[in-house]
């Protein structure tokens, strides 16, 4: 694999979890989601803004420390955070 471009940064943003929506709001769009045959999706952000692209997602700021714990590394992150904070 080879880099062939690099992208405007500016227009990039980290995103967290949890993606937070009125339940009417996610449930509507998952039943949309799943009526569709070619439905696939990473995350209810991207289900909400293209099966109900008239809902609109905000950005909200959050906090670099605030991380999913999903691998070993991820844990080794959260606990040199907890201990900072000691």
């Amino acid at each position: 694999m080879t880099i062939s471009a690099v992208p405007d940064r500016t227009r990039f943003y980290n995103a967290q979890t949890p993606q937070a929506f009125a339940v009417e709001v996610i449930d509507k769009a998952y039943q949309n989601a799943l009526k569709d045959p070619d439905f696939s999706a990473t995350d209810d952000c991207g289900v909400v803004i293209r099966y109900l692209p008239e809902i609109p997602v905000h950005i909200v700021p959050g906090c670099r420390e605030n991380i999913k714990v999903t691998q070993k590394t991820d844990l080794d992150y959260a606990e040199r955070i907890i201990q900072q904070r000691q």
